[in-house]
Parts: C-alpha cells; sequence; structure tokens
C-alpha cells in the first residue's frame, strides 16, 4: 500500500473498444479531473517493470485538480500479463473508484478483432478465432492456455461478468461504477452526470465535456483498425459459437446494469 498524494484515485478498466478514450477524454476536459497521457500507462501489467516512480511521474502535471485518473483497458482482459491486475491496484491503490464500461459484447469482440487484425494483418479470421475459442477458451482457466491466447483478448474481453468478479474480491461494489456504452452514446448528459456524481465531482462541469449535448467520440487507433479490415461476414455457426461463448457473461453484466437480455441483441 502507497499513501503518495499523487497516485490514481480513479480508474477506467475498460473495456477495449467500448469508449474509454472517449470517456477519458471527455473527463479531462473538467476542471478538476486529470487523465494521464497516455491514458493508458499499462503500470498495472506490462509496465509494472517502468517502476513506481515512473508512474507517479505521470500525475505530477495535475497541479490542483483533485481528481486524478487514467484508462488503461488491459486491465479488463484475461491475459496472462494482467492476471492480478485488481489485486495489484487493491494493494497500490486500496481507495481508488473503478469504472468499468460495458458495450454489447458480441459487437465489442468483432471491434476488437479488426482494431488488432488492421495492425497486424497475421492475426487469424474472427471464424478462426472463434472455433479455436469453443475448443479451448474458458474464463476461469484461459491464464494456463496457450492455445486460446488471441481469445483471451478478443473474447475475454467482453467476458464482463468474470472480470466484475475479480475486481469485487478487492474492491467494495460501492467503489465499482458500472456504465453502458450505449448509453453513454444515446443519453450522455446523464451518464456523465452518474459517473461525476460517483467520483465526487461538480456537476457544474458537464456541459464543458459534451460537443454540444453529444458525448465527445474519440478513437483514432480504433478508427484505423475499421478503415483497414472489413466488419466480418459471420456464419449461423460463427454466430452461434459467439453466442454459446458470450450469451452468460452478457446476461450477468445486464443484471448488474439493471437492463433486459434484450438490450444487447445476438448476432444473427
Amino acid at each position: 500500500m502507497s499513501n503518495h498524494p499523487l497516485l490514481p484515485n480513479f480508474i477506467i478498466i475498460g473495456a477495449a473498444k467500448a469508449g474509454t478514450t472517449s470517456l477519458a477524454y471527455s473527463l479531462s476536459r473538467h476542471q478538476d479531473i486529470f487523465i494521464t497521457s497516455p491514458k493508458e500507462p499499462k503500470f498495472f501489467g506490462e509496465n509494472r517493470k517502468n517502476g513506481l516512480s515512473w508512474y507517479i511521474s505521470l500525475f505530477e502535471n495535475a497541479g490542483e485538480r483533485p481528481l486524478r485518473g487514467e484508462a488503461s483497458t488491459m486491465y479488463s482482459s484475461l491475459t496472462k500479463r494482467y492476471k492480478n491486475t485488481p489485486k495489484d491496484i487493491s494493494s497500490l491503490c486500496p481507495n481508488a473508484k473503478i469504472i468499468y464500461i460495458m458495450r454489447n459484447p458480441y459487437e465489442r469482440a468483432i471491434s476488437h478483432w479488426r482494431h488488432i487484425k488492421g495492425k497486424n494483418q497475421n492475426v487469424p479470421s474472427f471464424s478462426a478465432i472463434l472455433r479455436k475459442a469453443e475448443i479451448y477458451f474458458h474464463p476461469d482457466t484461459c491464464y494456463n492456455s496457450p492455445e486460446s491466447a488471441i481469445a483471451n483478448t478478443v473474447i475475454g474481453s467482453s467476458c464482463y461478468a468474470t472480470i466484475l468478479e475479480r475486481y469485487l474480491k478487492y474492491f467494495d461494489y460501492s467503489n465499482i461504477h458500472c456504465v453502458a456504452f450505449e448509453e453513454l452514446i444515446n443519453s450522455p448528459n446523464i451518464v456523465l452526470r452518474q459517473i461525476l456524481n460517483f467520483l465526487g465531482a461538480d456537476f457544474q462541469g458537464v456541459n464543458s465535456m459534451l460537443d454540444g449535448n453529444k458525448f465527445p467520440l474519440r478513437n483514432d487507433a480504433g478508427k484505423q483498425g475499421r478503415e483497414l479490415v472489413a466488419k466480418p461476414i459471420l456464419t449461423q455457426s460463427d454466430n452461434s459459437i459467439l453466442i454459446k461463448l458470450l450469451h452468460t457473461q452478457a446476461a450477468q453484466a445486464l443484471m448488474v446494469l439493471g437492463k433486459t437480455i434484450d438490450f444487447w441483441p445476438q448476432p444473427r
């Protein structure tokens, strides 16, 4: 545990391809909130080797802003390097507030695949990943399965219920705020006010966080993936596997969000 005054008091943990970059940008426009640059330090994972002094230095420009945050989407992945992330965050920042954005898990997985495929054309097709995931992937044991490595990222990052359960082992539910990406886009004023309330920030700054009355979308990396890689055409078999892998996760996450099962339509 550390009592350093510059450590973050809130962290956006993802999900990847669910508006974390846009939310970090929006929050940074509030007068009381500071977001690191880069917005994804990945300190509680692959960049732990950089040392605590490096991590703290990312918050040195916070000035008088009382709320300091970062937004590393890998914190909500099921990859081996981030297996201990919830525990590590709680050890160093036990009072940090956690924000978790959840998007339709089927659409999110496809978007995530397009993103990594756009950066590396050697990544298998989405259909091939699904078929390997059907055999090897399970959210509770995937860390030990090298055969499901890509699925751990593409499919695992949509396993919201499992990831949330991991965080609840170390953080009280009152310190975790779950957001539906779709509501953030469709009702940004309401959702941003809820986030500000959760963080203890002044509501008066909410207008500065919007572009007019719209949520400001910012994600050049995601745009690159979408431009380079077309949305995959899924067969009925592909859709069945995708639903099989994520249906239970989706249902449990929607219960947390207070939504009915049809809030996130299944692929067809």
